[in-house]
């Protein structure tokens, strides 16, 4: 479904005002701006924006700091190297092409280029040494091995006098990361341009004709993922 010029775009501003204000692409604007379509009725060669469950379709991920299963994650971690933190930004990401289903069937979604936004990328920087209230940190160990992963150091520094006076929080400064992961089971939008292919998992239907299976973000159509409030609706 082609969107109104007027509905697109303003989508578009929603998603740059949004991004501006988080601090990460997001895409709930232009997905707020579509109708949610049942997989079963999407059209084939359509835009289309349809909500339901993951599904792995192979071996998930560990997400290297919090551990967590996962069939999608990015990790972005920088170091304190005295004075800041380093601009330099090491990033790890996995990701695998996932099933969604929902009521009225499922859809094969092809992750390779997929645009992820996610309401958790709203989410504050997570410290190493963790403050004692906050509890979404990683294992320190972890930490280490994920720098040591990428050629990186895990080393502490002294915060200044005056701060060490004012705060309650941990006397040194190491790192700071962010995690984002999707697990099988999260609800999420998906927003792409629906396709068919033949579904090898399925028996043929009849002599000849082939099983075929509804695909999104076959390139050069990448898919949108998020699982944003707006997007989901």
């Amino acid at each position: 479904m082609s969107l109104p010029e007027g509905s697109r775009i303003v989508g578009l501003i929603v998603d740059a005002a949004k991004t501006v204000f988080h601090g990460y692409p997001c895409r709930e604007g232009t997905l707020f701006q579509y109708e949610r379509t049942p997989i079963a009725q999407a059209r084939m060669g359509e835009v289309v924006k349809v909500v339901g469950r993951l599904r792995a379709t192979a071996t998930q991920f560990t997400a290297p700091l919090t551990g967590a299963t996962c069939v999608w994650y990015r990790t972005i971690a920088q170091t304190w190297d005295g004075f800041l933190y380093s601009p330099r930004r090491i990033i790890e990401h996995k990701w695998q092409d996932f099933f969604i289903d929902d009521d009225s069937g499922s859809a094969l979604v092809r992750m390779q280029g997929a645009e992820v936004s996610l309401e958790e990328m709203r989410s504050a920087w997570c410290y190493e040494p963790p403050a004692p209230w906050d509890e979404r940190g990683a294992a320190t160990e972890n930490v280490r091995r994920f720098l040591a992963a990428h050629g990186f150091e895990l080393r502490y520094h002294q915060r200044s006098i005056l701060e060490r006076m004012l705060s309650e929080a941990p006397k040194k400064r190491g790192a700071r990361y962010r995690e984002v992961v999707l697990r099988e089971g999260d609800r999420v939008a998906v927003l792409g341009k629906a396709v068919q292919e033949p579904d090898p998992t399925a028996s043929a239907v009849g002599f000849r004709q082939p099983a075929l299976r509804v695909v999104f973000g076959e390139m050069p159509d990448a898919a949108i993922v998020s699982n944003e409030p707006g997007a989901c609706t």
